[in-house]
Formats: structure tokens, sequence, C-alpha cells
């Protein structure tokens, strides 16, 4: 609980530093889920490093592109926006379900968008991601005992082949 809570409060200190009159924009829902996920459950898939960073990153990449090129219902760009993410995910093996929030998040970030274009994937997204990140790993290593992130699997070997016989 308690790492949860202090890289929310240093994600939203830095926010709040850099945009003051948009503290809360995308320090929302996605940010929240991606904090108790990473910190309830760490050795997941979708709570490893590359996971968050890179679908968070991509996700605001994607809201930003379809609000600015995607001329349709606000509603239906939304469903594009999350849609879109979610293939991006799969193509980077970066699924983390949070970051379909970041997507309409972005896509929903009007002033922040004529000012900041796709740098908003930049700051407050991925310089956030990378913030709660490295928090994780050190919170959960220090003081919780937990391995964060886990240590990679070794891959069993493969089994050895019978020979062949090639005298036919």
């Amino acid at each position: 609980m308690g790492g949860c809570f202090l890289s929310l409060l240093a994600i939203g200190a830095l926010t709040w530093h850099f945009f003051p009159h948009t503290e809360h924009l995308l320090l929302m829902a996605a940010f929240g889920s991606s904090a108790i996920l990473i910190f309830t459950m760490p050795a997941v898939p979708a709570a490893q490093p590359w996971a968050v960073v890179v679908s968070h990153t991509t996700a605001a990449l994607v809201g930003v592109f379809v609000r600015q090129h995607v001329p349709l219902p606000h509603f239906v760009s939304l469903a594009v926006a999350v849609g879109l993410a979610l293939l991006v995910m799969l193509l980077t093996s970066s699924l983390h379900p949070p970051a379909g929030g970041t997507a309409i998040a972005a896509l929903n970030a009007d002033g922040l968008l004529h000012s900041h274009g796709y740098w908003l994937a930049v700051f407050p997204v991925a310089s956030g991601m990378i913030i709660l990140v490295a928090l994780a790993i050190v919170y959960l290593n220090l003081f919780t005992g937990r391995r964060y992130p886990p240590p990679r699997r070794a891959r069993p070997a493969p089994a050895p082949h019978p020979p062949r016989n090639d005298s036919h």
C-alpha cells in the first residue's frame, strides 16, 4: 500500500509542477490501476516494466493520433483508440490492460493536445510510468522482500533428438 501511495504521490507532484492547471489529467484510473497491479501482483506479465512503460506510451500516442487524424464521432473515436492501443500492445508484447485508459485520457486531453501534441506521450505518460516502475523496483525489492521484476526463469534446454537413420 505504501509503495502505491508514494509512487502516485511522486507522479502527481511532478505532473502538477509541469502542468499546474491539469494535475489530474492523466493521473486518474490508468495510473492508479497500473500502480495497484504492480504493487499487488508484481510477478504477472502485465506488471512487468516493459509492458507498463511501452503500453502506456504507445496508448498515449494512439490516443493523440486518433484525436488529430480520425474524424469520427467522439464515442467511436474512443473505441477506435482503445482497439488500436490493444493491437499495438499485442504487436509489441506489452499487454497491460490499464493502458486502455491512457488512450482514452490522451484522446480527451484537449488543452494539452493543442499545446503539446505527441509530446504528451513523453510527459506525463512515459516519464510517469518510468517513475512508477523505478519506485516499484526500489520499494518492492527493499521493503517487501519481493523481487521486481522477478528473475527470468531459465528456459529448459530442448530435448535431444534421437539420431536419424539415413541409411534408407
